[in-house]
């Protein structure tokens, strides 16, 4: 039962899509997302600071978004999708890299 066990987890994990969350104490919480244009967006929840990284490094941060955008950005299906209807134009941004 136990190899079963192991077996099981290891599967549900090879299968599974998740996001790797790191949470920093300044408030800020990182997710590596799965998207072949953003590698991972950060959030400051206090400051409504949205911080994207895309896969070519460039980095932007957009200021004033709610907190239901971020969610939403983190559950798209299609992270490149969501960020051109819902946050590119819509929020004054700065490149910072």
């Amino acid at each position: 039962m136990k190899n079963f066990t192991i077996a099981l987890l290891f599967l549900i994990l090879m299968f599974s899509t998740f996001s790797i969350v790191e949470c920093s104490s300044n408030g800020w919480e990182y997710v590596k997302v799965d998207s072949s244009a953003i590698y991972k967006i950060g959030y400051n929840f206090s400051q409504k600071i949205l911080h994207i990284e895309f896969t070519n490094r460039k980095i932007y941060v957009y200021y004033d978004v709610p907190q239901n955008v971020y969610k939403e950005f983190k559950k798209a299906p299609s992270k490149g999708r969501y960020f051109n209807s819902n946050i590119k134009g819509y929020y004054y941004y700065k490149r910072i890299k």
